[in-house]
C-alpha cells in the first residue's frame, strides 16, 4: 500500500477512536445522570411520603374533632369519649377507628388522651410499586379550663392497650411524632365564629336582624 494510504488509514483510525472516546463519555455521562436520578427518587421514598402526610392529616384532624369536647373532657372525660366520632377506645374493646386511643388520665395539668393511628402510601406500579405503612403515637392534653389542647409525641410501645390494635396498625412501621411536622397546639384562634348568616324569609336571630 503506497504511504499516503497508509497515512489516511492511520488519520481514518485517530478519527474513529477519538469518536468512540467522545461517544463513551456521552454515554457515561447519561448512565450517571439516570443513576443519579433513580438514587434522588424511588418508589419507595415516595410512598413513605405519602404515609407521613397522611398521619399528619389524621393527627390535625384529631385535634378539630376533639376541640368541640374539650369542656366535657375537662369535667368528665370517660362520659365525653363515646360522643366523639371516629374515636375508638381499645382499652374496652378492639375495633376499627380513625384513632384509637390507648390511655385517658386526668390531673392538675389537664385531660391527657394517648392516641394511635396509621397511614399507608403506594407509588410506582409493576416492578417498581412500592407501599409502606406507617404508624405514630401522640398524647392531646387538654387544659384544666378547655382553653387549648397541646399535642405531644407518646412512645407507641408504653401502654397495655397497643395490643388490642388491629393486625395492620400493629405491624405498621413505627414513626415518633417528632419526626413530623405537625402543630402542636390549638386553641380558640384556630376555630373562629363562623359568620351568622340568615335565609331568606326565615326568622333571623342574626345580630340586628
Amino acid at each position: 500500500m503506497p504511504p499516503m494510504a497508509c497515512a489516511s488509514c492511520h488519520d481514518d483510525d485517530m478519527r474513529r477512536s477519538r469518536t468512540t472516546r467522545i461517544v463513551g463519555m456521552l454515554l457515561a455521562g447519561a448512565c450517571g445522570s439516570l443513576l443519579t436520578g433513580c438514587a434522588a427518587w424511588s418508589p419507595h421514598s415516595d410512598a413513605e411520603r405519602s404515609a407521613r402526610q397522611g398521619l399528619v392529616q389524621l393527627i390535625e384532624e384529631s385535634q378539630d374533632h376533639i376541640w368541640p369536647f374539650r369542656v366535657a373532657l375537662s369535667h368528665d372525660p370517660e362520659a365525653a369519649l363515646p360522643n366523639i366520632y371516629g374515636l375508638t377506645d381499645i382499652r374496652r374493646t378492639s375495633a376499627e377507628g380513625s384513632w384509637w386511643l390507648t390511655d385517658l388520665r386526668q390531673d392538675a395539668a389537664g385531660t391527657a388522651m394517648t392516641l394511635t393511628t396509621s397511614a399507608g402510601g403506594e407509588s410506582g406500579g409493576g416492578l417498581f410499586y412500592a407501599q409502606v405503612s406507617l404508624r405514630t403515637c401522640w398524647t392531646l392534653v387538654v387544659d384544666p379550663n378547655g382553653s387549648r389542647i397541646d399535642t405531644i409525641s407518646a412512645d407507641c410501645d408504653e401502654r397495655p392497650a397497643t395490643g388490642l390494635l388491629p393486625e395492620a396498625p400493629a405491624a405498621a412501621t413505627v414513626v415518633p411524632l417528632d419526626d413530623l411536622t405537625v402543630r402542636r397546639h390549638v386553641d380558640a384562634t384556630d376555630y373562629p365564629a363562623v359568620p351568622c348568616q340568615c335565609s331568606s324569609g326565615e326568622l333571623c336571630e342574626c345580630p340586628g336582624g
